[in-house]
């Protein structure tokens, strides 16, 4: 990863299905990729395979860019992956393809604990448990997947950020993770030149996010971005770094 932006939410393109259907064949091809039950990961003591159940459940996606966003912001985050794809060329993986699917992980092993003991109510031990397993393979996939693209664009709306705070800070633990991660992922080369959730919880936690290494995008930087870019692809990204 060589850069981060911050996109402010009058930045954020405006709902075009245009834009949607860009990338509506990107997502359902990249959700494809992602197994969605048990199957085959049983080993023969009676364990599941992590391993594979994380390559298969959260598998690396290719892509140019990692958009951040929060789930209640996944229109947004589809339109502007498709405007991406539309004047840039660029494909954009957007975190809530792999962790919206924890949640089904989650239920389905804990399911089979709860089966295999023979018991009608989940133990909170086991749920904590397998909780951590799954949390534990889904940053590690997202972590992967931020090292190999290029970008990270972070959508900033009322979602994503607490309002009335004199600092930022989000109450969504994945943004904080991402945000965080940022600042410690060894920092690529540019590569460009080189190719030249669900319900919300009534709980809530904040948790304190560094924006230093990130630039402020308004629509305008956008629009001018759009503008001054050359090419397609992922050459397309010198215009935005030199703006």
């Amino acid at each position: 990863m060589y850069r981060a932006f911050r996109i402010e939410k009058s930045g954020i393109v405006d709902a075009n299905n245009t834009y949607e259907n860009q990338v509506k064949k990107i997502i359902t091809e990249q959700e494809n990729l992602i197994k969605t039950s048990l199957d085959g990961f049983t080993l023969s003591n009676g364990s599941l395979d992590g391993s594979k159940m994380s390559k298969d459940w959260f598998p690396e996606i290719k892509a140019d860019v990692f958009i951040s966003h929060s789930h209640l912001d996944n229109k947004n985050a589809i339109v502007f992956a498709g405007w991406l794809k539309k004047h840039f060329g660029l494909t954009a993986f957007i975190d809530s393809t792999v962790w919206k699917y924890s949640k089904d992980l989650q239920i389905l092993i804990d399911d089979k604990i709860k089966n295999e003991n023979k018991k009608s109510n989940y133990n909170y031990d086991d749920v904590i448990y397998s909780s951590s397993h799954i949390h534990m393979m889904l940053a590690s996939a997202l972590t992967m997947m931020m090292n190999k693209t290029e970008v990270l664009f972070f959508l900033e709306t009322p979602n994503s950020l607490a309002v009335n705070s004199r600092s930022d800070k989000t109450l969504s633990p994945w943004i904080y993770y991402e945000i965080t991660m940022f600042k410690y992922i060894k920092k690529s080369e540019n590569v460009v030149k080189s190719l030249t959730e669900g319900k919300v919880a009534s709980l809530k936690i904040e948790h304190e996010v560094d924006f230093s290494n990130f630039k402020k995008l308004t629509k305008n930087d956008l629009l001018k971005w759009k503008e001054q870019k050359s090419g397609n692809g992922l050459s397309t990204l010198n215009a935005l770094y030199d703006l």
